[in-house]
């Protein structure tokens, strides 16, 4: 995501879809100054994957939350 400052709010102004490690690898040779945060579905605590009824195998897990995000 690239983001601006905006009267004390940062905005996000686009994305991007990262779909492979060689995709990754290309944005961290970028020139900066950037930051770079990450969210993975399998870092989900225990307890939020079983009160959500979701396996708890991190394949089925990880494969219930992309058919959620279809």
């Amino acid at each position: 995501m690239v983001c601006a400052p905006s009267e004390g709010i940062l905005r996000v102004e686009t994305a991007e879809e990262m779909t492979d490690f060689a995709g990754f690898e290309v944005f961290f040779v970028r020139p900066g100054p950037w930051v770079c945060g990450m969210d993975f579905p399998s870092g989900q605590p225990r307890s939020l994957v079983s009160a959500l009824g979701r396996t708890e195998a991190r394949e089925g897990y990880v494969g219930e939350v992309v058919r959620l995000l279809k």
